[in-house]
Formats: structure tokens, C-alpha cells, sequence
């Protein structure tokens, strides 16, 4: 009854790339992902008439990243996300204001990639279906 949603997912991945090198040594693994990932979320679509709000939490471990690109370390990082959000309901819309990595904690997801700092964004969504 009171609108707000809860979510968090954990994801836990294994790989043993010695193995498949040992198995066949011309191969690169490029299994490029952490062994442990996080991520939880509070939202309240109407918390105050039209008003809602979104705030997301991931987390990283560290993990080596392989391509034929390169091979590298990838740093554990975590984010935090963030959104308000106002319902227009006669022009059925959603006006959006929001930041990804609102602490600005500059992070790598790609060995070779860009280094990914604070984010802005303003959205307008329109949607006949409204409710």
C-alpha cells in the first residue's frame, strides 16, 4: 500500500580458464567477468502526489579482463544512481531528473575502456497508456 519497491540481486560467477588453456593453448578465455556483482534498489513511484523516486547501488569485485585487444586488471568499484521523477498526467508523461554514479567514483568496466565519471540526465517520456 505504500508504493515503495525493494529489490537486490547477487550474482556469482566462476570460470577456470587455466583449465581451458591447459586443454587447448591457443585459446583466450575472454570470460571478462567478476566473480561477485551486487546491486539493490529503493524506488516509490508516487511517494508524494505525482513525485517518485529511484535509487540504485552496484557493486563490482575486481576481476582480469582478456581480449585479443589486451589483458588487465579491472579494479572493484561501486556506484550509486539516482532519479526523481514527476507524473504529468494530462500530457500523459513522466518528466525525469537523474545522475548515474552520483559519487563520482571514476570506474572501468573494459580493459582499454574509457574511465566512466558522474553522469546528468533530464527525460521526458510520453506513454498513451498511462496510469
Amino acid at each position: 500500500p505504500l508504493g515503495y519497491r525493494l529489490k537486490a540481486s547477487y550474482m556469482y560467477a566462476e570460470y577456470n580458464a587455466e583449465e581451458a588453456i591447459r586443454q587447448n593453448p591457443e585459446f583466450l578465455p575472454s570470460f571478462n567477468l567478476p566473480q561477485h556483482r551486487f546491486h539493490a534498489m529503493i524506488a516509490n513511484r508516487n511517494m508524494v502526489e505525482n513525485f517518485g523516486f529511484q535509487i540504485d547501488y552496484r557493486w563490482s569485485d575486481a576481476y582480469e579482463w582478456q581480449s585479443p585487444f589486451g589483458v588487465g586488471d579491472i579494479a572493484s568499484f561501486q556506484v550509486i544512481d539516482a532519479a526523481i521523477h514527476y507524473k504529468i498526467d494530462n500530457v500523459k508523461s513522466i518528466l525525469k531528473l537523474g545522475a548515474t554514479n552520483l559519487l563520482d567514483d571514476k570506474n572501468q568496466t573494459m580493459y582499454g575502456g574509457p574511465f566512466v565519471g558522474r553522469q546528468y540526465y533530464v527525460s521526458i517520456m510520453f506513454d498513451e497508456f498511462l496510469r
